[in-house]
């Protein structure tokens, strides 16, 4: 560990005068009478940057994943081990080199254990008289991009269930992921490989299995979470959305929200002066927005089916 650094650094605009102590696995500034501290880890720093400018004192820009910028004014003495060891511990070369892999720490198998998928749907009360745990995938058969445990309606037979699969785009078949107390429901599946006419009497089953499991017996919701134009090019290539003609008890909304290759250009926009353009305030809404709509169906007691 090396000795502080005496630095000047600007954190949301403000100057403060203090010290800069490279850390095993985080920067340390430390400021104030109180030695008030800041700890950033090195694997939430996008980039560590000196300022073109020649001068006496020499300037590095270190920008974090949370977008939070601090400004450091050092000697030119310290200049180059600041900057090898920050981009260089941000950067992990492997897995094993980042601090997780290097703790000493003891832990029990047991701890990690204590998230499991069965335990989860146990809280919601699954399984109960409206939906049953299936053990179809537990060799990861049916899909290979699930988990073992699924909760689907009690009445869905295997032959449905097995049908449906083979419908859904890496046979991801509407399963249970969330259970409310008033018996509405929130369904999760991958779209259809519907194309232009294609249709599975097995699929449409089993949706209508699932908007039978609501007390309310009201209309089920299928959310496609993808703006219309992007489901439209899909179809052409054998996938597509639901067509409510074929799935009864149904409703069926676009929810206008972009892929993550368009969301990752967006936020990384962010950092730009021309920030505004990037329309990420315009994604965030897209985002809370069908969340809104979602929760409102599920509150009625309604399915909210969401691809």
């Amino acid at each position: 560990m090396m000795d502080p650094i005496p630095c000047h650094f600007y954190e949301d605009g403000q100057r403060k005068n203090g010290t800069l102590q490279l850390e095993e696995n985080h920067l340390v500034f430390q400021t104030g009478r109180f030695k008030d501290k800041t700890k950033v880890p090195y694997q939430m720093i996008k980039a560590a940057q000196q300022d073109d400018q020649q001068r006496l004192i020499s300037q590095i820009d270190i920008i974090t994943k949370s977008f939070k910028k601090f400004t450091l004014d050092v000697s030119p003495g310290p200049l180059g081990t600041i900057l090898t060891r920050v981009n260089g511990r941000s950067k992990a070369a492997s897995l094993r080199e980042l601090p997780a892999f290097k703790t000493n720490e003891r832990v029990s198998v047991e701890e990690w254990d204590e998230f499991t998928l069965a335990t989860e749907y146990a809280m919601m009360k699954v399984p109960n008289n409206e939906w049953k745990i299936t053990d179809l995938n537990k060799n990861f058969e049916l899909c290979s991009t699930y988990p073992k445990v699924l909760a689907v309606p009690t009445t869905a037979t295997d032959f449905i269930i097995k049908g449906s699969a083979k419908f859904r785009s890496r046979q991801r078949l509407p399963i249970l992921t969330y259970l409310h107390g008033n018996g509405g429901s929130i369904v999760r599946c991958a779209q259809p490989m519907a194309g232009a006419n294609n249709r599975s009497e097995m699929d449409e089953k089993l949706l209508e299995l699932c908007v039978d499991t609501s007390r309310s017996r009201s209309n089920g919701l299928i959310v496609d979470t993808r703006p219309m134009i992007n489901a439209m090019a899909n179809r052409a290539q054998g996938k597509g959305y639901e067509n409510v003609e074929h799935y009864q008890k149904c409703s069926f909304e676009f929810h206008g929200i972009e892929n993550i290759h368009v969301m990752r250009k967006s936020l990384e926009s962010l950092e730009q002066k021309g920030w505004l353009s990037s329309d990420w305030l315009k994604h965030i809404y897209a985002v809370l927005d069908s969340v809104e709509k979602t929760q409102i169906s599920r509150g009625r007691g309604g399915r909210g089916g969401q691809k």
